[in-house]
């Protein structure tokens, strides 16, 4: 099997097997050093490349992963994380036989914890927010949610949406039983399991690729997730209930109906200038370093 650093240029080469909430965002940075090359993640659909969530949300609506549509999706990309990833890792190792497998893990108790901050995202499925975010142009966003923390979501991550309501026992259980599944599905020469307060030395040397001279990367952290979206979500309902009184503050000062227009178009240009925001501050929580 070829090392990471023997691979072709722009193979994928490293297959993420850990749940979401298992520091993946912080191991996306990482493995981006080491690879010198991009990383799949759930954050790439959701807020980088919003023409892939057309393909994903028919890949988990159809519970099945096309090697055609596996390659367009990941070409260019060196390394893939997160449930985009781990809910099809073992298609993905027949696809990419050479790549290795790397199974992120945590506390388990402590994953549940994050996973029920993170379940916050969930809101934008819901009314007032999903229908001001479609008006913001996030309808993408918006979809790619409603499908992937659906309860009817295929795979592993419907099993996990399933256990985190039914609970902190049942969904302990299942991350323990996947990762032992994960061990007796993948060749141990391919394994890696890996805790990301093991720092650089353990996945370098799974990778064979020299330590950086730097600390590893420390992303996206439950507090601040928790602060962003909680600040989304008042946002959404500042800028619901600002627009109605911005018209009527400016509609009776229009004297003519362009001037109406004119004002009305700017109130509606409002909409797509916060959805940019809304997904600038997205985009900076999976990325910023802590």
């Amino acid at each position: 099997m070829p090392e990471a650093d023997e691979a072709p240029e722009g193979e994928f080469v490293v297959i993420g097997a850990g749940f979401s909430r298992t520091g993946t965002l912080s191991t996306r940075v990482a493995l981006e050093h080491l690879l010198e090359g991009p990383c799949y993640h759930g954050f790439v659909p959701a807020v980088e490349r919003p023409e892939h969530i057309p393909l994903w949300i028919n890949v988990f609506q159809s519970e099945r992963l096309e090697a055609e549509t596996s390659r367009s999706l990941l070409k260019g990309y060196r390394a893939g994380l997160d449930v985009t990833i781990y809910n099809w890792y073992k298609e993905l190792m027949e696809l990419y036989p050479s790549a290795k497998v790397l199974l992120t893990v945590r506390d388990p108790h402590k994953w549940y914890a994050s996973m029920k901050t993170l379940q916050t995202v969930s809101f934008v499925t819901h009314q007032p927010y999903a229908m001001v975010m479609r008006m913001m142009g996030m309808g993408g966003f918006v979809d790619w949610s409603g499908v992937v923390w659906s309860k009817r979501c295929p795979g592993v991550f419907g099993r996990i949406i399933r256990a985190m309501e039914a609970g902190e026992e049942e969904a302990v259980a299942l991350f323990k039983a996947h990762v032992e599944e994960v061990r007796a599905h993948v060749p141990p020469e391919r394994l890696l399991v890996f805790d990301v307060r093991e720092g650089w030395e353990p996945l370098c040397s799974f990778l064979q690729l020299p330590v950086p001279n730097f600390p590893f990367p420390n992303v996206n952290d439950s507090a601040s997730m928790k602060k962003t979206f909680d600040g989304i979500r008042w946002m959404c309902w500042g800028f619901l209930l600002a627009v109605p009184v911005l018209l009527a503050c400016l509609l009776p000062r229009c004297d003519t109906m362009a001037e109406t227009i004119v004002c009305s178009l700017l109130v509606v240009g409002l909409f797509p200038a916060m959805g940019r925001f809304f997904n600038s501050l997205i985009k900076k929580q999976g990325t910023t370093k802590q």
